[in-house]
């Protein structure tokens, strides 16, 4: 089991158990992977590169954690872009939330994995970690350059032709701050504290 937490001046504010996916995935003798996926559902991580030509490996920006990578070797044998402008990539997936969940979860904070569908309605993978919420914040001009943006659809599209081995970089916008000394956030195998669990349970009850 893995865990995500938020806290805020470390204390725990929000955790949610990663819940795990069998692959959707298809063996040479058609039958449904048994691989399960925790990081990047709902494909393993080979199954990932042969149904959306992406691969899951560590980012190439400093203390990014995972990343996300376009995937297609005989596209790069013929020198061609995997994405070209204006393809889609992926599908922003996760939990969908109301606006008074989110705060719920993250008070005035910025959610790390939310993403806004509408005035009242987010997709928050913070628990059901989909492959697209592995893609990393780049920059506008430099070393990571941003290839891809978020629609309104919540895909997530090609603004400029992507190659096999090229990291997939998004802007996440003006509101996104993380860099913020009150807050920080992990995913890992270590379970909430008896402690932090009956605290959290008790605000609930009071509120």
């Amino acid at each position: 089991m893995s865990y995500f937490k938020f806290y805020v001046d470390d204390e725990l504010q929000f955790y949610i158990e990663l819940v795990s996916r069998r692959c959707e995935g298809r063996t040479k003798n058609n039958t449904r992977c048994k691989r399960k996926t925790v990081i990047g559902t709902p494909y393993c991580r080979s199954h990932c590169k042969t149904y959306k030509h992406v691969e899951v490996k560590n980012s190439l920006i400093q203390n990014a954690g995972l990343g996300l990578f376009a995937y297609d070797k005989t596209k790069e044998r013929n020198n061609q872009p995997v994405f070209k402008k204006g393809d889609i990539i992926l599908h922003y997936d996760g939990q969908q939330i109301s606006r008074n969940q989110l705060i719920a979860r993250y008070k005035e904070y910025t959610a790390p994995y939310a993403l806004k569908k509408n005035n009242n309605t987010f997709i928050d993978p913070a628990g059901d970690r989909s492959l697209a919420s592995l893609i990393n914040k780049g920059q506008s001009k430099g070393n990571h350059k941003n290839n891809a943006q978020f629609a309104q659809s919540l895909n997530v599209v090609a603004i400029r032709p992507i190659y096999h081995g090229d990291e997939i970089l998004v802007s996440y916008g003006n509101r996104y701050q993380m860099h913020n000394q009150h807050v920080r956030y992990e995913t890992n195998r270590k379970k909430p504290t008896k402690y932090d669990i009956q605290r959290l349970e008790d605000i609930h009850e009071e509120q």
